[in-house]
């Protein structure tokens, strides 16, 4: 092969490797949901590591974007999703348990909410909020996290045949720019990965 040859295909390599940070980094236009609410319309809310008995900043945020969709009318339901990823399950409570308990704090009540303790990481997340879709019969779905992570979270939503409408945390925790790259250095390794088959413990 010429070097000229050589030279094209490294450049071809070297944009297809980076192309999905281009997916990462992109902005969300802001979601346009029917002027008049349906039932049907939920918010599902990717899990995020929690400490014991209290919920990290990164849950927090995204728990708190889900509870003003439903105060501003734009959902009538919410699924909180993670379940014990390094706990003990005797001992501690579940991502999604800590999630609903703050959300009835904030007003949200119980009939309202549902949660799945079983996912340990994003594609068992979204596999196990698509049981309670199915089951419920919800219609419009609107998945809620981080906007670095939304790329990789709608890729898998739509292999797994759900279709959602990403909604990034307005007021995410990661606002250092050292935060900023390494999560979207994370999720691009681990858009790969997943890529590459590795469909479960990859975060």
């Amino acid at each position: 092969m010429s070097k000229r040859a050589l030279g094209v295909l490294g450049v071809v390599l070297c944009v297809w490797l980076v192309l999905p940070i281009a997916a990462i980094v992109h902005d969300y236009p802001p979601i346009n949901l029917p002027t008049e609410p349906s039932r049907s319309c939920v918010a599902v809310v990717l899990g995020a590591k929690t400490h014991g008995h209290e919920m990290s900043n990164a849950l927090r945020a995204r728990v708190d974007e889900a509870i003003a969709l439903y105060q501003s009318g734009q959902v009538q339901h919410l699924i909180f999703t993670g379940g014990f990823r390094d706990k003990d399950p005797l001992r501690e409570p579940s991502e999604s348990s800590l999630a609903r308990a703050y959300a009835l704090r904030q007003g949200v009540p119980n009939h309202a909410i549902q949660i799945e303790e079983v996912s340990i990481d994003t594609y068992s997340n979204i596999e196990q909020a698509k049981h309670i879709i199915e089951r419920e019969g919800f219609v419009e779905v609107l998945l809620v996290s981080d906007r670095w992570h939304l790329a990789r979270a709608q890729t898998i939503a739509q292999d797994l045949g759900l279709m959602v409408i990403p909604v990034p945390v307005r007021h995410s925790v990661f606002q250092s720019y050292r935060s900023k790259i390494d999560f979207v250095l994370r999720e691009w390794l681990k858009i790969w990965a997943y890529r590459l088959g590795w469909r479960r413990g990859t975060g």
